[in-house]
């Protein structure tokens, strides 16, 4: 009984066997057959009891990027949504966009209605409104990122230098704003 990880190429090196196994494309109980098959095709074991479980997978989950609080890959394990992997990482930094885009990946399951690789959502509509539109769902092998929003940078003789986040690239703002 121990962990194995599934290669890029696809296959599984167990220590009893001379060649790696093929995993790509395999069920878990597929896998069980297929390694059962080899240990008693080379005379290893009689009758073996082989179990499979899946500890973690690409294929099962999520990658948050931009400007989120806690940007990282999430496993995904049932129906989801932009809020709820919005909130697994925390929520939106201060310095994030009006704007969320996700990427649909290769991998994992796609949706059957939906031929667009990339979606944008406006994320302040989606907060404000709560309008189900706007709260589409995601699928395992998605990229959701957040990007940073544009800032402007006020110095010279005024009485707050700094810089200010442009939250709306689309509505801008003016200098007497900034």
């Amino acid at each position: 009984s121990r962990q194995y990880r599934v290669s890029p190429s696809g296959t599984v090196d167990l220590p009893l066997l001379p060649n790696p196994v093929p995993a790509a494309g395999l069920t878990p109980s597929q896998l069980s057959d297929a390694v059962a098959k080899q240990l008693r095709n080379r005379g290893l074991v009689t009758n073996p009891h082989i179990v499979v479980t899946i500890v973690s997978s690409r294929l099962k989950s999520v990658s948050i990027t931009g400007a989120v609080k806690m940007p990282q890959i999430y496993p995904v394990f049932g129906r989801t949504t932009l809020i709820d992997v919005l909130s697994q990482a925390q929520g939106v930094s201060d310095d994030a966009s009006n704007l969320a885009v996700i990427s649909r990946g290769d991998i994992g399951v796609q949706a059957t209605n939906s031929t667009e690789r990339v979606q944008t959502v406006d994320i302040k509509k989606l907060m404000e409104t709560g309008d189900p539109k706007y709260n589409i769902e995601i699928f395992p092998g998605d990229k959701v990122t957040v990007p940073h929003a544009g800032v402007v940078y006020v110095v010279g003789a005024v009485h707050k230098p700094g810089g200010f986040v442009i939250r709306s690239p689309d509505d801008g703002m003016t200098v007497l704003q900034a």
